[in-house]
């Protein structure tokens, strides 16, 4: 568990430090994915930033099916006991 942190921080850091560097440069792209109940925000900015925006709501998009998935699949295994 220690391990997972570990990297998680550290790449969080790469990600920022990365960003430090080469926003001087100005071909920074960035966009994300917020869920807030059922409204899902979506925003970017940048060359790419269309693009980042849709890839992090289609990847939100499959954790919310993935765990779906999950959480339905573990009530069926626990009406069979």
């Amino acid at each position: 568990m220690i391990a997972g942190i570990v990297m998680i921080l550290a790449g969080t850091f790469l990600i920022v430090g990365s960003s430090f560097l080469y926003s001087s440069q100005g071909n920074v792209s960035w966009g994300g994915f917020v869920l807030i109940g059922p409204i899902p925000i979506v925003f970017g900015n940048g060359k790419y930033g269309s693009v980042v925006s849709i890839l992090s709501l289609v990847l939100g998009i499959l954790m919310i099916v993935l765990l779906y998935i999950y959480l339905k699949k573990g009530r069926s295994s626990e009406s069979l006991k």
